[in-house]
């Protein structure tokens, strides 16, 4: 699908509420295309140093904590979805 764009969310609609059901969704989609990065990733371990936020254009973002006790962030704090559209 290059070249296409597609909205996970409305901002303000995303949820930091974590939910097994929409990983299983997603993991499904995965291993339709690669079945095993999907298997690693279902067997993979939680993480517990990983902080997410609400930007502020609705999106969600996270930090984690590195080895040496560093706070992290993965995404932009306060516009993740703008940084996603300059990546892609």
């Amino acid at each position: 699908m290059a070249g296409t764009h597609r909205t996970i969310a409305q901002p303000g609609e995303a949820s930091l509420d974590a939910s097994d059901q929409t990983l299983d969704k997603n993991l499904a989609a995965l291993g339709a295309i690669n079945a095993s990065t999907a298997q690693a990733i279902a067997n993979s371990g939680g993480r517990l140093d990983l902080e997410w936020t609400l930007g502020d254009d609705g999106l969600i973002s996270c930090s984690m904590t590195d080895t040496w006790g560093r706070k992290m962030a993965l995404a932009s704090k306060k516009r993740p979805g703008e940084e996603a559209e300059r990546f892609a």
